[in-house]
């Protein structure tokens, strides 16, 4: 309160100060002359309301502010109570008609005072001039009708009594000046506030003003008879109060007045905030150096600053990191932390010469923990002031060590790939959208790799298979699915053949630039189809011509048929080796999706988090505002971008499956759709380890979602029960729900007239893991699913999640 300067605070104390003493004293005297308080309300609520609420009025039908119409109604309503209720004081019963009347149309002025000050925090938007004097008119009759009922309802007993003379406000009268009293200070404390942000004088008596009245309205809720000493306190800071609102609209309409300006315009020039510049920059200086001081200390980079190769500060990560504490470490040189003399000094030779010259330098060093643990390191240092070394130096240290070994592992996970991809007993080529073979794994006799690659995969071709692989190629670059075509071309030292080819999207950052095809040499099968069906014909024309021969036509049928069966067998054969092989490309998408999420994560994101520290480490040495305001702009891009790289790797490897382990994915999906659709979910987890590699922990995650779905759309279930567990070096997961089951052999003839593979898609990618998939159902008594994979303890660098 002191911030109002030298009236507010004696007012108000002087105020409280009466009001206590009467209370305390409690002198038994009433004095109400009868045509006193008319003429006091009058003058003081009445009058000055008046006037407050012409000068709102206009104001809102200048800039349209609701705050303004709020204020307009609220003054309408105090001062139409005011007036009103001081005449009724001589009548019989007069005491508490004029209570009811006051009181009542107090609690209503409060609450519309209250609107006022609320809706500048909604940010609601101008009323359109043409709908202000309509709004005008509709909530000052509002008012009146309001004040009007309870002006009625008082003079005809209708309203219960708010006041016994002698004993006091009864349980309604105190509700009644209990809220009105805190409508009123809630609606000060807010004006205060706003002051303080833009100090507008209006404000500041406003909220004095206001502070007053919940002042006068406490004193009359502790009298016990109208026209006590202590109610007519009461009525004086109420009085005053008043008063006070007025000087403030008075100041502030004499300073619109007194821009020459129209109305609209002066009212946004006086509202403007009055801060100084220099406060304003005081106030940003403070926060930026609270800011930088929080993310130094906890950015996930050890940070040190050393003058004098010695260190003079180190961040909350460079103690975790190290295992010393700032006490062990501050004012001590950095010789304890390398693993000899010679490489301490040759950090020395090699970084000063560099950092003098105010450029960045980086590199890498095996460094030693306390508890004699080795890490690889990566350095980055700044001097802060290059021609000054011993102003400091700021290094940047980020643990390596994991990133390395994984990328080792990495690199030798895509050399088993390549392996596995060129020595495979079929062709596997990588075309563009033109058909153009960038890789191929082997070549047919009589063709050599490198001649192959950059040739057009046309050029191989024959006939109407030309046409055919064109339309297969557009649809996989327009559809983004596999096509699997039969083609002739160009085989074994340039000889015609036939292939069965499978052409499948590879798509990065969601855009696809190439096509992979896997292509089987299907010759003999093909030229077996034709022997089969020349066969065929040869033998319809033979038991068209001869009859007599049936029998050993029909031996020689039977031989056709088995060779067919034969020919069909290893259709199937290849069938499975090409599902085997769809199986396995995509267990390495997923693999090449956690490779590509671990990089943005680990070297792009925390590159951009290095270059926002040096930003903003370079704004807080601008001195032109100019460069300060376009370091927070790039500041603000490099958020934004930062942000952007978390959101796609979350998309690429959501953190939970990949870092929390498949149990904690799957009772997060379970929460999910228990917020989505409704379905209660009973989660039992016996908490024993499920070590999965990241890529069967997704196909098992993604297994369990189709299941959970199922049984969200089709079981009409009220419960769903999820088991987690390990057994015999399985990894089991049993689904049960209490819904209404299904026929199984029911659910197959539909699911061979609808073509619906969900639950068969999950069953096949089971049992690639070497799991299985089990289904027990009936009609009428829920469904339970079991899925079983093996165990798999992860591989070096790799974590086991569960």
């Amino acid at each position: 309160m002191h911030r109002f300067g030298n009236i507010t605070a004696p007012l108000l104390t002087c105020f409280v100060t009466l009001i206590a003493t009467l209370y305390w004293a409690d002198p038994q005297v009433v004095l109400e002359p009868t045509a006193l308080l008319p003429a006091l309300n009058t003058v003081f609520l009445a009058c000055t309301p008046f006037v407050i609420v012409v000068i709102s009025t206009r104001l809102f039908l200048a800039v349209g502010r609701l705050p303004l119409l709020m204020l307009g109604c609220g003054m309408l309503a105090l001062g139409g109570a005011g007036a009103v209720s001081g005449w009724f004081i001589g009548r019989p019963g007069g005491p508490n008609i004029t209570v009811t009347i006051y009181n009542s149309g107090a609690l209503l002025t409060g609450l519309l005072l209250l609107a006022s000050a609320v809706i500048p925090l909604l940010r609601a938007k101008e009323s359109a001039p043409r709908l202000r004097l309509p709004l005008v008119l509709a909530f000052y009759l509002g008012v009146a009708a309001i004040s009007g009922s309870i002006v009625a309802a008082a003079a005809t007993g209708l309203a219960p009594a708010f006041i016994v003379q002698g004993a006091g406000p009864t349980p309604t009268g105190r509700g009644v000046l209990a809220a009105a009293i805190a409508f009123y200070a809630v609606t000060a404390a807010l004006s205060l506030r706003q002051y303080v942000k833009i100090r507008v004088e209006l404000l500041r008596w406003y909220a004095t003003g206001l502070a007053l009245f919940a002042t006068g309205l406490a004193g009359v809720l502790l009298q016990k008879s109208v026209g006590s000493p202590i109610g007519w306190a009461g009525r004086t800071a109420q009085y005053t109060g008043g008063i006070c609102i007025l000087v403030g609209v008075l100041t502030f309409w004499k300073t619109i007045l007194s821009t020459g300006r129209p109305l609209a315009e002066a009212y946004d020039e006086v509202s403007r905030r009055r801060i100084s510049e220099l406060e304003q920059m005081n106030a940003q200086l403070k926060d930026m150096m609270q800011e930088q001081s929080i993310i130094l200390e906890n950015v996930p980079i050890a940070i040190f600053k050393i003058a004098g190769r010695k260190q003079i500060w180190l961040n909350r990560k460079a103690e975790e990191l190290f295992q010393y504490s700032k006490q062990e470490m501050e004012l001590q040189t950095t010789r304890r932390l390398y693993p000899s003399d010679e490489a301490y000094d040759l950090l020395g030779r090699q970084a000063y010469p560099v950092l003098v010259q105010g450029l960045s330098f980086e590199t890498e060093q095996e460094l030693i923990r306390k508890d004699g643990g080795r890490l690889r390191v990566r350095y980055i240092g700044k001097a802060i002031d290059p021609p000054d070394l011993s102003k400091g130096i700021l290094w940047l240290l980020e643990d390596v060590t994991e990133r390395r070994a994984l990328e080792l592992k990495l690199a030798e996970s895509e050399a088993k790939f390549r392996n596995l991809v060129m020595n495979a007993p079929f062709l596997v080529t990588n075309v563009d959208r033109a058909g153009t073979i960038e890789f191929i794994n082997r070549c047919s006799e009589g063709f050599e790799p490198h001649s192959v690659t950059g040739t057009s995969s046309y050029d191989y071709l024959v006939g109407d298979s030309k046409e055919i692989y064109r339309a297969a190629l557009e649809r996989t670059f327009q559809e983004q699915t596999p096509q699997r075509i039969i083609v002739s071309g160009l085989g074994d030292n340039g000889g015609t053949r036939w292939f069965e080819t499978v052409l499948g999207p590879l798509v990065a950052d969601g855009r696809m630039d190439s096509a992979i095809q896997v292509t089987i040499d299907i010759t003999e099968r093909k030229l077996a189809e034709i022997a089969l069906q020349d066969a065929r014909d040869e033998l319809e024309r033979q038991v068209a011509a001869r009859t007599e021969s049936l029998t050993a036509a029909n031996a020689r049928l039977r031989a056709e048929v088995e060779e067919r069966m034969r020919a069909e067998d290893q259709i199937l054969e290849h069938q499975k080796k090409m599902e085997a092989l769809t199986q396995e490309l995509s267990l390495t998408e997923e693999r090449e999706r956690e490779r590509i999420a671990g990089e943005l994560h680990d070297q792009v994101g925390q590159h951009l988090i290095l270059v926002k520290l040096k930003l903003q480490w370079l704004a807080n040495e601008l001195s032109s505002e100019k460069d300060v305001v376009i370091a927070e702009e790039i500041d603000k891009l490099l958020s934004q971008s930062i942000q952007d790289i978390r959101s796609l790797t979350f998309q690429l490897r959501p953190p939970i499956l990949a870092n929390a382990g498949l149990a904690a994915a799957i009772k997060w999906l379970a929460e999910e759709l228990r917020e989505n659709y409704g379905l209660n979910f009973e989660l039992l987890d016996d908490n024993t380890p499920l070590p999965l590699r990241y890529e069967v922990r997704s196909s098992v995650f993604q297994a369990v979602r189709e299941i959970l779905l199922n049984v969200v759309k089709h079981s009409h279930c009220t419960l769903a029960r999820i088991r987690l567990g390990s057994d015999a070096g399985r990894v089991q997961i049993e689904i049960s729900d209490n819904g209404t089951g299904f026929d199984p052999a029911e659910v197959a003839q539909k699911k061979s007239r609808t073509g619906g593979f969900g639950l068969f898609n999950v069953r096949r990618k089971i049992e690639y893991l070497g799991g299985e998939l089990l289904i027990e159902t009936e009609l009428g008594v829920g469904t339970l699913v079991v899925v079983a994979v093996p165990a798999e303890v992860a591989g070096p660098g790799e974590t086991p999640k569960q």
